[in-house]
């Protein structure tokens, strides 16, 4: 018979063994697992947080897999700098029959390790291609490069996600921010920035009054608009150079409108008189035209040879 001290250094080794197989499996599982785990999460949360959902759109949710919609909790602060790694995931279903989208929010890596549901969103994605889009990323990669610093993460964040005003304004524009050029080079960028409209879009930030302005030249329903400067300043200071409000950030989604042009007034030289525009004609004279019809004289050709 083996002694039991021999057994057990016998068994030893096959424990270690199974124990060692458990933790490297455990260590390796894929991202895959972790997003499935997290999605399942999601879906409880969503089958428990909408009332408003049939009996079929339930079963959608239950039996469909959904999207998932992520973006940096916070952008990298310049060119060459790092972001955070730490994500806002929406797991998102599109439900037949409902015209929002849901999204379950959370947030963690890349790998869904730790994501857990935060809250339900309804929300509604419209695609547009109006002008104001180009002016409004413009605006936020402003935001992000040169006022980070003085904004709050509620304040950045309403900059990123809502709609700003867009003000007709009458700022001093800026030509020379680094004082590198003089004034012969200076008065042909007056020049060009004269045949364009001054607009600005505004965002409302804090308790104080303050709005965050970025200031551009294009035309007038923001087609071509490139930003001058930006910067925050006080509501009176923003009042004081807005001369008309051309939208709100309720429909700041909707085509900006150009008033129509005044049609011009082009003479035929060879038409007649236009009966619609002839003066009575006074006992004993032909009538006369209201506007003077352009007279066409044929250049007399000369032979000087």
């Amino acid at each position: 018979m083996m002694p039991n001290g021999k057994k057990l250094f016998a068994v030893l080794p096959g424990v270690l063994l199974l124990f060692g197989i458990a933790v490297m499996s455990a260590g390796c599982r894929s991202e895959a697992y972790y997003q499935d785990r997290a999605v399942q999460r999601a879906r409880e949360y969503l089958l428990d947080n909408a009332p408003e959902l049939t009996t079929e759109q339930l079963y959608f949710v239950k039996y469909n897999r959904p999207l998932l919609l992520t973006g940096d909790i916070l952008p990298a602060a310049g060119p060459g700098s790092a972001s955070s790694q730490l994500k806002q995931i929406c797991v998102t279903w599109r439900i037949p029959g409902q015209t929002d989208d849901f999204l379950v929010f959370g947030a963690s890596s890349g790998s869904m390790r730790y994501w857990y549901p935060n809250r339900l969103i309804r929300k509604s994605f419209r695609k547009f291609s109006l002008p104001i889009s180009s002016a409004m990323a413009q605006a936020r990669a402003y935001a992000q490069n040169y006022l980070y610093g003085q904004l709050g993460v509620a304040e950045f964040n309403r900059i990123r996600f809502d709609f700003p005003y867009v003000l007709e304004t009458t700022f001093e524009p800026v030509f020379n921010p680094s004082g590198t050029l003089d004034e012969a080079e200076i008065e042909p960028l007056r020049k060009a920035l004269e045949m364009k409209k001054q607009l600005s879009l505004v965002w409302e930030i804090g308790d104080a009054g303050q709005r965050a302005v970025f200031c551009g030249y294009g035309r007038g329903d923001l087609a071509g608009w490139a930003i001058n400067f930006g910067g925050i300043m006080t509501k009176d200071e923003v009042d004081a150079a807005t001369t008309k409000v051309l939208k709100t950030p309720d429909d700041a989604q909707t085509p900006i409108e150009l008033p129509a042009e005044p049609d011009g007034f082009e003479v035929d030289p060879f038409a007649g008189p236009d009966p619609a525009r002839m003066e009575p004609a006074a006992p004993g004279e032909s009538e006369k035209p209201v506007f003077e019809e352009p007279v066409i004289r044929a250049e007399e050709s000369r032979d000087d040879a």
